[in-house]
């Protein structure tokens, strides 16, 4: 029993042994998983004293977000960051500037051949830099990011990343640089708010041709002095190019803006602010979406200053491709400004604003079975082919309508754009609130490259809505007509938008405007409408007229301006009256070949003068008086047959009877 006793002692001390020892093992182990804010300080004075030494400790993985903030300064160091256990979407790992001010970091590198990287995400997931500067200092490999091996969810965010100045198109100079091996993919990397400086591409991302990389984001960024492309994106799966600054100074002529080639599905290239001397805007490639899920050019200003550029937008083999609320500016060479190619099809072009000021074509559709929606597109050129339709050139806007049998609603006006060289393509000047810029409501494009809502009714052409001054009417005619001293004016309108209504101005021998009429709008209405107004002149001469639409609230545009010749008669005349007979007034009407002094007179059936209606000079053309059916002395007559007659310069001309029943 003493040895049983004895025997059961030591079991009990071995077993209360090996809990201790698991026990130290676990509180260890939850040590080392890293979470929580630090700061990287090469003088010491902080958790870590460089970037490499705080990467180390993330060796066991880490257990909630990890901010590491970076104290001021330049950090002369490569890093690579491999997949760190458990980081996820509540276990983030962010590297930032300690002042949030981009460029107080600085993380430079001499890259190399061999180590062409400052930063290599290696299979790394959910990694931020945010707010710092990246320099890759090599000559001819001079990588700034390296991405590969299933690196996902990482962010770069408000930092600055420069190559040194490429002369040749190579991705060793590429400043992002994504890359996959067999059927990996590098996936929801977001590239956000930052500033491309130098280097052959801004971003060259790659995935496989038979398992597409997606959802990764370009946004809001400023690309500059790239030799090749800012961005390239091959074998992508929906990827979002949104808010960038694009600027191309450079001889390179094969340099691309943004070209896509093998991408699927909805890819987005929106609110785009493109500058280039030379090379292609936007080039779409071999890019296949679907019905359901269709790629998308909208709100871009695309803008090419250069004698050697290509198209200002190309889509080539491609499907399913929206082209929407464009603005394209061509000042300097023969190159089309937008080009349909090759097996595409099903290309929708809609409110597109395409001017090309050096005489090429503003439009060039290589198929006609390539686009199946054309519509309420502003083309222009200065040359003689307005565009190109199954080869053929056509001259004008209608013969383009012909050839298509679509652009029914387009239009082919002169645009001003507040800098167009620039690339600044806001409307200015004459496009301000002119109704041939009338676009059609596209329920996906809800606002402008400014991010001003888009008018739900009436919405501009083009990137740019200009709230202050809306299309609230779409006008479809405005005609006048002239009969002897009346003018006649007819409008209709497609619909309206909280119409008050219209003012009819006039100007006399290019006087000032006044105002003569008002005519009530019908509010909001899809239906078409038409308005008649008739101006009684009296006077000979030449006169001007516009109608001032008025919204509501107060908001108003001009129409344009018809101009119309009120010519003298070819003779006197004496018309006969109307009604006639009548009770008790009637209307006499006479026409002057010119300036004459005239008498009208009423005479009774005995010949007896009994009131004198005109006494006095008038100008030549039709005038007319009415007559009460009273005397001199202001008493209504009988009933019965009188005369009236026309004098001038004391000659009597004319004498018609008239009848008076009561």
């Amino acid at each position: 029993m003493l040895t049983s006793n004895r025997h059961t002692s030591k079991l009990g001390g071995l077993h209360r042994l090996c809990i201790l020892i698991v026990l130290v093992y676990f509180a260890d182990s939850a040590q080392a998983q890293v979470g929580g804010s630090f700061i990287i300080d090469p003088s010491g004075g902080g958790d870590f004293i460089s970037f490499a030494d705080a990467i180390a400790s993330l060796d066991n993985g880490v257990g909630g977000d990890v901010v590491f903030d970076v104290v001021s300064g330049t950090y002369p160091e490569q890093i690579t960051i491999t997949e760190i256990s458990s980081a996820g979407p509540a276990s983030t790992i962010t590297f930032q500037s300690q002042s949030g001010i981009l460029c107080d970091v600085t993380l430079s590198y001499p890259t190399g051949l061999t180590d062409n990287w400052v930063v290599q995400l290696n299979g790394a997931d959910y990694i931020t830099f945010k707010n710092i500067c990246f320099e890759a200092t090599g000559t001819g490999f001079a990588r700034v990011f390296y991405i590969l091996n299933d690196a996902n969810n990482n962010s770069i965010d408000g930092c600055q990343l420069t190559s040194t100045p490429a002369s040749a198109a190579s991705i060793f100079t590429a400043i992002i640089h994504g890359t996959i091996t067999g059927s990996q993919k590098n996936e929801n990397n977001i590239f956000t708010t930052n500033t491309f400086i130098d280097g052959s591409y801004g971003v060259y991302f790659e995935g496989s041709s038979t398992n597409p990389s997606a959802g990764n984001e370009i946004k809001n960024s400023t690309f500059n002095s790239q030799y090749k492309a800012a961005i390239f994106l091959r074998s992508q799966d929906t990827p979002k190019i949104e808010g960038n600054q694009i600027t191309h100074q450079s001889s390179n002529t094969g340099y691309r803006g943004v070209h896509l080639k093998d991408c699927l599905n909805a890819f987005t290239i929106i609110k785009t602010q493109l500058k280039m001397n030379n090379g292609r805007g936007c080039w779409i490639e071999d890019c296949v979406s679907t019905s359901q899920d269709q790629g998308l050019i909208a709100n871009n200003f695309l803008v090419t200053t250069g004698s050697s550029s290509d198209e200002l937008v190309k889509i080539e083999d491609s499907d399913y491709q929206n082209i929407y609320f464009n603005s394209f500016l061509n000042t300097a060479n023969n190159s089309d400004c937008l080009s349909i190619s090759g097996g595409s099809t099903n290309i929708a072009v809609m409110n597109n604003i395409v001017i090309h000021q050096s005489g090429g074509p503003a439009y060039n559709v290589g198929s006609d079975t390539s686009v199946t929606n054309s519509n309420y597109n502003n083309f222009h050129t200065n040359g003689n082919t307005l565009a190109k339709w199954n080869g053929n050139s056509q001259n004008s806007l209608s013969a383009l309508q012909t050839a298509s049998n679509m652009d029914l609603n387009s239009s082919s006006a002169t645009v001003t754009f507040t800098n167009g060289p620039s690339g600044d393509l806001h409307l200015s000047g004459q496009s301000v609130g002119d109704q041939s810029l009338l676009g059609t409501p596209i329920a996906a494009i809800a606002d402008d490259l400014d991010g001003d809502a888009r008018d739900a009714l009436f919405p501009y052409m083009g990137a740019d809505e200009n709230l202050q001054s809306p299309l609230p009417v779409e006008l479809t005619s405005f005609t006048a007509q002239v009969n002897k001293n009346q003018v006649t004016l007819n409008w209709t309108t497609a619909s309206e938008t909280n119409n008050f209504g219209f003012e009819v101005h006039r100007r006399a021998n290019t006087g000032a405007w006044l105002k003569i009429d008002l005519i009530e709008g019908h509010g909001t209405t899809t239906e078409p409408q038409s308005y008649e107004f008739i101006d009684n002149l009296i006077q000979i001469g030449r006169y001007d007229y516009r109608l001032r639409q008025i919204d509501t609230n107060g908001d108003f545009t001009f129409s344009q301006v018809l101009s119309v010749e009120i010519s003298p008669p070819n003779d006197f005349q004496l018309s006969q009256n109307y009604p006639n007979p009548f009770n008790p007034e009637t209307v006499i009407e006479y026409q002057l070949r010119t300036s004459s002094e005239v008498e009208i007179s009423i005479f009774n059936s005995l010949g007896r003068k009994i009131r004198t209606l005109v006494n006095e000079p008038r100008d030549a053309g039709e005038h007319q008086i009415q007559w009460d059916g009273k005397n001199a002395s202001g008493k209504i007559v009988a009933s019965g047959t009188y005369y009236y007659t026309l004098k001038l310069n004391g000659k009597a001309l004319f004498t018609k009877p008239m009848l008076l029943l009561k």
